[in-house]
């Protein structure tokens, strides 16, 4: 990994720049990046690590952008103890300051996180959240857990000290101490979203989510997912071939191929198909397709940007059906 990335300041990257910049992510995540510390898995939220603010820092002290905050909205309702803050954050470069990447983010005292706490036993002795039940093997009743740091202080079932005590979710009766909390999370929201933007992570991690409410604690397991049945034939995917990436493709097949927009590639600009290839090449290499049917269709998919890109280089006549571009 070199010490500095060199990248064109044109607006399109050449492929050779833009896989130079998409290694140096790679190997920037691998050997500086610490998980739990920049990066992590939330239970229950997928297999994508989070990016956590400490790794936008890192990946934006990287590719040298520095951040801006505009504000677009809040609310401020001491009476009802409703609080809204949303930031826009820009990123620029800091050698010629052009802008690079935006994104938006939002908190609210009304999300779960903030409208509740849980509330838990508490020792009448000692004051500390560390309230069990006793086994009953041992005579029932509640015991304040010394393991957990409690004061050992056993009390009987039915007391009412313990018993009467409001457990579990209830409503957040300080939401006022939560302002500048509200604040500071939606800016860290907004430069997330900006940096997966600006630095292309996305591929490598989701939004940050470790404040993310709708996880319920409990146990959570990976599963396989089942494999996708072989699409439907439609209109427009008749020149799509069942062959392997590696079968020869014609520049005419590859010219009437279509993008998702119904929009054939040979009507897409150079620098469209060149973005388009260095994305699908980078996903065949990371092995993103979990089917065999994505991977053959992405693979088809770059082997038409590679027809087209190498007819238009060489300029061959409009008749020529010779050219060749397999997948790598």
């Amino acid at each position: 990994m070199t010490d500095k990335i060199v990248l064109r300041q044109d607006s399109a990257l050449s492929i050779e720049n833009a896989v130079e910049r998409y290694n140096t992510l790679i190997e920037f995540t691998r050997r500086v990046m610490k998980e739990g510390t920049d990066f992590g898995k939330i239970p229950g939220a997928g297999t994508k690590p989070t990016l956590l603010k400490p790794g936008a820092e890192k990946l934006n002290n990287l590719f040298s952008h520095y951040p801006t905050f505009t504000l677009l909205d809040k609310v401020l309702d001491f009476d009802t103890g409703r609080f809204y803050f949303q930031y826009q954050c820009d990123l620029f470069r800091v050698e010629d300051g052009r802008k690079v990447g935006s994104g938006n983010g939002s908190c609210n005292s009304l999300e779960v996180k903030y409208r509740y706490r849980l509330a838990e036993r508490k020792c009448p002795e000692c004051g500390k959240s560390t309230i069990i039940k006793g086994r009953q093997e041992y005579g029932g009743g509640w015991v304040c857990f010394a393991k957990k740091g409690g004061c050992g202080a056993k009390f009987m079932d039915g007391d009412a000290e313990i018993e009467a005590q409001q457990v579990g979710r209830i409503e957040n009766t300080e939401p006022f101490d939560l302002v500048n909390t509200l604040d500071k999370m939606a800016q860290k929201r907004a430069f997330i979203a900006a940096t997966l933007i600006a630095c292309n992570a996305s591929e490598f991690f989701t939004q940050d989510i470790e404040d993310m409410q709708g996880v319920i604690p409990g146990e959570y397991r990976d599963v396989t997912e089942p494999p996708s049945p072989p699409p439907p034939s439609s209109p427009g995917n008749d020149k799509k071939p069942s062959t392997a990436p590696s079968a020869k493709m014609t520049l005419e097949t590859a010219m009437d191929v279509i993008n998702h927009d119904g929009v054939k590639y040979g009507e897409l600009e150079t620098e469209t198909l060149t973005y388009m290839a260095n994305t699908l090449t980078a996903s065949l290499k990371r092995d993103a397709y979990k089917s065999t049917e994505k991977r053959t269709e992405a693979a088809f998919k770059l082997d038409a940007c590679k027809t087209i890109l190498a007819a238009r280089i060489s300029n061959p006549p409009a008749s020529s059906d010779g050219i060749n571009a397999t997948s790598e």
